[in-house]
């Protein structure tokens, strides 16, 4: 398993050793409950994004932790602007998804996304998972987890680092 260990905060300090390997522990549960094969959390930083915590079970990802990636690539921007839903259980079917890049590349079949929200007005970034392949079983229960997971990663931002104080 390739499980990531360092957040970056974009606040004044950094979030504890503890905090980070719970933020894995729960990425990695996530990820192997809903059968998928990446899950990570993204922090929105200007034009970029920033992976923080990444767990996928392939040495040879095409990223990791602390990567910084352009924000407009990829699913994250998409899902928090509201142009793609959080929920897609085979992204054939989502024209939008079809026709971003790293669906072919990477691949997606599959794509679960929360933003995390700092407050009502604020995001953090994004809290994500996929598979490589459809899974026609997702449902909104599924999503509520990942949403769950979302409140209590932005109180971790937010009160820990300091961040968006």
């Amino acid at each position: 398993m390739l499980a990531s260990a360092t957040f970056l905060s974009g606040g004044p300090t950094a979030l504890s050793p503890h905090v980070v390997e719970n933020i894995n522990h729960v990425l990695t549960a996530i990820r192997t409950h809903l059968r998928m094969d990446v899950a990570f959390v993204s922090e929105f930083l200007g034009p970029n994004r920033i992976l923080r915590n990444v767990d996928c079970d392939d040495p040879d990802a095409p990223f990791k932790a602390g990567d910084v990636l352009p924000l407009a690539a990829g699913y994250c921007k998409h899902v928090a602007s509201g142009a793609l839903p959080e929920l897609i259980a085979d992204t054939a079917k989502v024209e939008l998804a079809r026709s971003i890049p790293e669906t072919a590349s990477v691949p997606i079949g599959a794509h679960l996304s929360v933003p995390i929200k700092v407050d009502s007005e604020r995001i953090f970034g994004t809290f994500c998972c996929f598979s490589h392949k459809p899974q026609p079983g997702l449902d909104e229960r599924d999503l509520d987890i990942l949403r769950l997971f979302s409140r209590n990663r932005c109180f971790q931002a937010t009160a820990l680092s300091g961040w968006g104080a």
